[in-house]
């Protein structure tokens, strides 16, 4: 996998060719949480999960439009940082959303997503009990960066 290494403090802009795949395409259009601006996917797929991750941006304030193959997302307003249970357990991968959020706002609430409990579900899991996070009762999980030393916590008791 080859990757790119920035340094300095100069803006970055241009652009990345990436994979036309459900895989490919769904994290890119996470990451269009973390651009304040206007980001243009071409040649993205029509899939049902692709579908469902647009509608996860539109929750969430930004402003997504379809031009033949492209898609065009203006993440400018993004101000909420809670994705709805129903569009969270349509589709599995819609955890790919944590980090832009915490990122973007700071702050995060999301349900387990769909798909296999022991999947994503027990990953998250795993991430609680290794940062001493006792699981809340309902249904929905808060995450926030606001915590000691900048620590990413679990809203509610520290154990």
């Amino acid at each position: 996998m080859s990757s790119f290494v920035i340094e300095g403090c100069k803006k970055i802009e241009g652009a990345v060719e990436v994979q036309t795949s459900k895989n490919g395409v769904l994290p890119v259009l996470a990451a269009t949480l973390l651009n304040h601006g206007v980001t243009v996917i071409e040649n993205c797929p029509r899939l049902s999960d692709v579908e469902v991750t647009v509608e996860i941006l539109k929750e969430l304030g930004c402003v997504a439009v379809r031009s033949g193959n492209n898609l065009t997302v203006d993440a400018s307003d993004v101000k909420n940082s809670k994705i709805s249970c129903e569009l969270m357990h349509k589709m599995r991968s819609s955890v790919i959303f944590l980090g832009s959020l915490l990122t973007r706002t700071g702050t995060a609430e999301i349900c387990l997503p769909g798909g296999c409990d022991t999947g994503v579900g027990g990953r998250i899991h795993c991430i609680e009990e290794k940062r001493g996070w006792r699981r809340s009762q309902t249904a929905a999980k808060r995450w926030s960066t606001a915590g000691r030393a900048g620590t990413r916590t679990a809203c509610g008791t520290r154990e």
